[in-house]
């Protein structure tokens, strides 16, 4: 988790004109997360 927060921290300081960009990138990465936990779970679930 924390190099996920140095890369964010990284992008604010360097591509603060494309916040916009910033953004959707980091809505994605969410979007991924919170399917990757519900398949694990499901997953496990399952077992």
């Amino acid at each position: 988790m924390g190099i996920f927060l140095a890369i964010t921290v990284l992008f604010l300081i360097f591509a603060r004109d494309q916040l916009e960009i910033l953004l959707g990138i980091v809505w994605a990465f969410v979007v991924i997360g919170i399917v990757a936990l519900i398949v694990a779970h499901k997953s496990s679930k399952q077992k």
